[in-house]
């Protein structure tokens, strides 16, 4: 075999396609279809890399939020989870930060990689929630996006839409289980987050979701339950501790505003409402041994 005939032969290959491919880009970047197309039927290829700047025909077509050219391009192969270059960017995350929602969806309907991410960790679901695209985030989510996947000083999506005030996108996140007691890089929850930027309902939100998670009755020693009642409104979260070993009862009521504690202490001879007991010693019955309840901030 004459291998350099052969050599000869591949050379002529690479720069015929090298060619083509220029062509496509060059029909792409005048955004007229009918030229798009020729270059397509001539063999261009929409997922070679045009140029050192991590481009390629469809990512341009995408940066010029052409959605009918993203749609032939799709049509022709174009690979919407493609890295580009040494910065691992993607098609797809071009058009989510993009901004353009109906080129983003169609990206989605051709297998875009939901839970895709940047060489930094960044995922299109922190794109879309730190640009404040509530209907974008709400997508994302609802194809599968992970609410909790951290990203740079370790802020989740969560976290964007506090700093935002976004309280839709915090509905969708929380309701999708996007927890609120991680700690950003320098310490801070959601809850501070959103206190910083005084984004005062965000944060009546997110506490109001956690109020929520706080159980009822805790068990809080063998011949011992609590009874959480948390009461924003007023400013109070009562805590009442039945103990069925030295027949007490405790009531602890702590002030939001204050921070302070004040407690109240009686026997059970001297309750009158004795309906309560016994909903307590059946609380005590039907639960495991749980640690005491951690304070509410």
């Amino acid at each position: 075999m004459d291998w350099s005939n052969v050599r000869k032969a591949i050379r002529k290959f690479f720069t015929n396609q090298q060619a083509l491919d220029a062509k496509l880009v060059e029909a792409v970047r005048t955004g007229d279809l009918e030229k798009v197309t020729k270059a397509l039927d001539k063999g261009g290829n929409p997922n070679t890399a045009a140029n050192w700047k991590d481009e390629n025909a469809f990512s341009i077509a995408i940066e010029a939020k052409n959605l009918d050219l993203v749609k032939l391009l799709l049509e022709r192969g174009a690979d919407p989870n493609k890295a580009l270059g040494y910065r691992n960017n993607t098609p797809f995350l071009s058009a989510v930060r993009s901004g353009d929602n109906k080129i983003a969806t169609a990206l989605l309907e051709a297998k875009a990689d939901v839970n895709t991410v940047t060489t930094d960790g960044t995922s299109a679901l922190i794109l879309a929630a730190a640009a404040g695209n509530t209907q974008l985030a709400w997508e994302l989510l609802e194809r599968g996006a992970e609410p909790d996947a951290p990203g740079n000083k370790g802020w989740t999506p969560l976290f964007y839409a506090a700093r935002n005030g976004d309280t839709r996108t915090i509905g969708k996140l929380l309701s999708e289980g996007a927890r609120t007691d991680r700690f950003d890089e320098e310490g801070r929850t959601v809850l501070d987050i959103a206190r910083v930027h005084d984004r005062r309902e965000a944060y009546s939100q997110i506490q109001a979701h956690i109020d929520t998670l706080s159980p009822e009755w805790v068990k809080t020693a063998e011949q011992e339950v609590a009874h959480v009642s948390i009461r924003r409104a007023l400013g109070y979260r009562l805590t009442e501790i039945f103990n069925f070993e030295t027949k007490q009862r405790t009531l602890i009521a702590h002030n939001y505003t204050t921070g302070l504690d004040s407690l109240t202490h009686s026997v059970f001879n001297e309750t009158a409402d004795k309906l309560v007991l016994d909903q307590a010693a059946a609380k005590l019955a039907e639960k495991k041994p749980s640690p005491q309840p951690a304070a509410q901030p």
